[in-house]
């Protein structure tokens, strides 16, 4: 007899062909598991991410009543945005910026009233498939960049709003003491970049050097490598190609790689070294 499984089962389950766990917090995949169920897939919600207010709103709270002193507030997820506008019910201004990561946030700033064209929501370029957009937070700064110029934030303050934890790059490297941005890419093993291809990244490369122009860094690329085998189709030497080729058209400055190789595929006398080649 099979185990009982805690969670929200779909009532297709025992006719799919597999069960799709849906892991994001409750009450917020609506959405996907109705294009999934679409699909023919069975799903069973199983939240992993509890989703809670902090126990001191007070700084949130003087920061929405001091919108003024601020020239752009970036918003990290339909999350923060809920959270954030429960907190204030006064009308957002009309003449301040939103960033946000992607459709979602989008969405959610339009459910409080924030939508363009009366307001200017600033978020990463949507393709005809939003499955082929790049919502990350280089992306954004990215568009904030395209959007407002990058001299337009100089001397200027920006509101974060987002939860505890999560990604600290660029506040990190705007530290001012701090040279320059450094970056890794692991296409085997990194699956959070979704770097699935030599194409990807190459557009991998670009995103995270627009975020380090977008503090005034240069970029380093720190060590890549790639076996002889290759990755998903593609070659070691197209890896390498669009490893170097990328970061000369980003305007990199400096890229590091790392490799073995078969002997004599670059000189008589190698014998499977690894490189370092900056730009």
């Amino acid at each position: 007899m099979a185990a009982d499984i805690p969670g929200n089962a779909s009532s297709s389950a025992g006719k799919a062909a597999f069960t799709v766990v849906i892991t994001r917090p409750s009450g917020q995949s609506t959405e996907l598991i109705e294009r999934l169920s679409v699909a023919g897939m069975a799903t069973l919600e199983f939240p992993l991410i509890d989703i809670a207010p902090v126990a001191d709103d007070a700084p949130l709270r003087a920061a929405l009543a001091s919108l003024e002193r601020y020239a752009l507030v970036i918003f990290v997820s339909p999350n923060a945005i809920d959270h954030a506008f429960a907190k204030s019910d006064a009308i957002w201004p009309h003449a301040l910026p939103v960033g946000v990561v992607g459709p979602g946030s989008v969405q959610a700033l339009a459910r409080h009233g924030v939508s363009a064209p009366a307001h200017r929501v600033i978020s990463p370029a949507s393709g005809a498939d939003d499955d082929n957009g790049r919502f990350d937070s280089e992306g954004l700064f990215a568009a904030i960049e395209s959007a407002l110029g990058e001299a337009n934030l100089e001397g200027k303050r920006v509101l974060i709003v987002r939860g505890d934890g999560g990604r600290e790059w660029l506040a990190d490297h705007a530290i001012p003491t701090i040279d320059y941005c450094d970056v890794h890419s692991y296409p085997r093993d990194d699956h959070d970049s979704f770097v699935d291809s030599p194409a990807a990244l190459k557009e991998f490369i670009e995103n995270r050097a627009a975020a380090a122009f977008s503090i005034r860094k240069p970029l380093v690329f720190g060590e890549f490598g790639m076996g002889v085998e290759g990755y998903n189709s593609a070659s070691q030497a197209e890896w390498y190609k669009a490893f170097f080729e990328g970061n000369v058209r980003a305007g990199a400055g400096g890229a590091m790689g790392r490799g073995w190789f078969p002997p004599g595929a670059f000189c008589a006398t190698c014998r499977g070294a690894g490189s370092m080649s900056p730009l």
